[in-house]
């Protein structure tokens, strides 16, 4: 007995341990990961609309309505359900199946007013493996657009800018075509009302509704709230020169810190608006400027220097505007949150600028974001300055950023920084041994060189903008 006992112990203490570890700790542990970093994903990718459930970003639904854009077939069930997933198990010569495409081809054509001439997508008139794909193809989605911008009173472009805005990439950049996410697309449609979420001078929240109708928003302008009808409330500080830049057009004129302006050729000049206005609209003209100073009214010629802004020639003088602490703090407001939910909050803001950090390095390497953003140790300086002026808050919020950046960046696989040794790591994990130490003498002259470039072209962006300004 004592025999079968003492063989039977370890039988069951393997048994308890394994449950608790596989059992318990690994899916609390996964399931933490990903609710923390992945949350969207780990719930299924649902899509909810005024607090309600209405889908899954991975599961289509049938739409019939006109006004909608209308989805593939589906042989799941009765259509798109969740707990039937199939395909239609037709042969490609089945006349069955073949039938069945002749009808939809001539209903697609006549819906969308098509001609017997147009070729009629492959995913419009067949079922998916699944019988659940979310997607359509680009070129189905673009057929059905005047139909859609017809029943909707909307001009086609602008459905074709929400097909492109719903256009779902190859997977991993390389895998399968681009799709549209048809629950996704006539969501878009339907969100016509949003609601807005106020904050008034009293600290009291107010919930507004704004009808978006019909409302053609023109993305490559820079003031989209006005193009909504809505103006931003801005402090109205009057124009009082502060700081002025060592090689600018106000400094060179003669002006200086403290001079408050009062006129600018004919035009008075009541706020700092006011003056931003007339020197953007005047790059390389000359103004002439009315000060006051000690109580005596100055006149200064003033050029403005012409700058690029977006393709645009404005105008810039080296003047920023005095400080205005009170005018300054009646433009935040602040939330306060409990201890975990601030744990919550930081370790998703903490991931969330880590990856953007990963994004723009991305975009700038195919060239989507200009290499003119990279900033060297003097813009940073100069940040950290402003940033200090600006409160303890701002500052430590700016450090925690350069330092999720640099982070972000010794995580590369380059050679001299702590993403290069990983890198070798991986390296002897597949090769099964060490890397030679010539290779890694190779890698470490290649990982400075590189370095070396990016700081060059750091400082050299950083002396740009100290020149610019």
């Amino acid at each position: 007995m004592r025999a079968f006992i003492r063989q039977l112990r370890p039988a069951l203490l393997a048994t308890v341990v394994f449950t608790v570890l596989l059992g318990i700790v690994y899916p609390l542990v996964a399931t933490g990961i990903g609710q923390l970093f992945f949350r969207d994903e780990a719930n299924g990718s649902l899509i909810t609309r005024d607090g309600k459930v209405v889908g899954s970003e991975l599961i289509g639904q049938t739409f019939t309505a006109p006004q909608y854009f209308h989805s593939r077939p589906s042989a799941a069930g009765t259509g798109y359900d969740g707990l039937a997933s199939s395909g239609s198990n037709l042969g490609p010569v089945n006349p069955d199946l073949l039938a069945a495409v002749q009808e939809r081809v001539a209903s697609y054509r006549e819906e969308n007013g098509l001609g017997a001439d147009v070729l009629v997508p492959v995913d419009a008139v067949t079922a998916s493996a699944s019988g659940l794909d979310p997607h359509i193809s680009v070129a189905n989605a673009r057929l059905q657009a005047p139909r859609v911008a017809t029943e909707r009173g909307l001009d086609v472009q602008v459905v074709l800018g929400m097909i492109d805005d719903q256009t779902d990439g190859r997977s991993l950049g390389i895998l399968g075509e681009p799709g549209v996410n048809v629950v996704l697309l006539n969501l878009a449609l339907d969100k016509q009302v949003v609601t807005v979420e106020t904050v008034n001078a009293s600290r009291e929240i107010g919930f507004h509704k704004l009808d978006l109708a019909g409302v053609v928003v023109d993305q490559a302008e820079r003031d989209v709230t006005a193009q909504l009808g809505l103006q931003l409330q801005r402090p109205k500080l009057p124009a009082v020169l502060g700081r002025l830049s060592a090689s600018g057009a106000a400094e060179a004129a003669g002006l200086r810190e403290g001079d408050r302006v009062v006129r600018i050729g004919d035009s008075s000049v009541e706020l700092w608006t006011d003056l931003v206005t007339i020197v953007r609209d005047a790059p390389g003209r000359t103004l002439e400027f009315e000060v006051l100073r000690d109580g005596r009214a100055l006149r200064f010629q003033v050029t403005p220097s012409a700058v690029d802004d977006n393709g645009r020639s404005v105008g810039r003088i080296g003047a920023a505007l005095a400080d205005a602490e009170d005018q300054r703090e009646q433009m935040f407001v602040t939330v306060r949150y409990g201890l975990g939910e601030a744990l919550s909050k930081g370790i998703g803001q903490t991931w969330d600028t880590a990856a953007m950090s990963v994004s723009v390095m991305g975009r700038m390497i195919v060239g989507e974001v200009s290499v003119k953003n990279l900033s060297g140790p003097v813009t940073i300086a100069d940040f950290a300055g402003q940033s200090a002026r600006m409160g303890w808050a701002h500052y430590i919020k700016f450090l925690a950023l350069i330092s999720i950046s640099l982070g972000v960046l010794n995580l590369m696989p380059v050679p001299v920084l702590d993403g290069g040794h990983l890198l070798y790591y991986v390296i002897e994990i597949i090769k099964g041994g060490p890397v030679s130490e010539r290779a890694m003498e190779i890698g470490q002259q290649i990982g400075m060189a590189l370095l070396a470039a990016l700081m060059a072209f750091a400082f050299y962006n950083d002396i740009n903008r100290l020149v610019a300004s």
